[in-house]
């Protein structure tokens, strides 16, 4: 049985490299482009009010 050893901060730097990975994927994958996101929120929580209000976004 071979038994690895890592050092523990080379075991952070590799976690943390994922974790960043993990999440520039995830932005790639979903693009958010500030005006479409808006327009949605504006949309989904209006219903012929003023949307921005309801939702409690500040922009």
């Amino acid at each position: 049985m071979n038994i690895i050893q890592i050092q523990q901060s080379e075991m952070l730097q590799a976690l943390n490299k994922s974790e960043v990975d993990i999440r520039i994927s995830t932005a790639k994958q979903y693009p958010r482009h500030l005006p479409d996101v808006l327009n949605k929120i504006a949309t989904r929580c209006g219903n012929g009010r003023p949307p921005m209000k309801i939702c409690g976004v500040r922009y």
